[in-house]
């Protein structure tokens, strides 16, 4: 990771901190999921965002997805057709499950 996205702005080369750089490994488990999300986006260049907000700026370039849109749009519907109730899915709650299950799976 080099570049951070905040609030619909991205942040080119910029992190946190400089211990915050570093490369996002995907487990493979997860990488056809992403393919076939790349396969229904128009822009799947190699810098487009993954989820990136249906506007673009002034530039034509991608605008970031706020985390709000993200859990309205994506998270909590899933989480309703799973039987999961919605006020439940929050950022916080989806690293630490991710977090568990990596260690669970070593």
């Amino acid at each position: 990771m080099k570049s951070t996205a905040w609030e619909g702005k991205v942040y080119d080369e910029q992190t946190k901190t400089d211990e915050s750089r570093a490369h996002v490994t995907v487990p493979e488990m997860i990488q056809p999921w992403i393919e076939l999300w790349r396969s229904q986006c128009k822009h799947t260049a190699p810098d487009d965002l993954v989820f990136p907000a249906i506007r673009r700026n002034k530039f034509k370039q991608q605008i970031p997805m706020r985390p709000r849109q993200f859990l309205q749009r994506h998270m909590k519907p899933l989480a309703q057709e799973l039987g999961i109730d919605p006020a439940l899915i929050t950022f916080q709650v989806l690293r630490r499950t991710f977090g568990t299950t990596m260690q669970k799976h070593g």
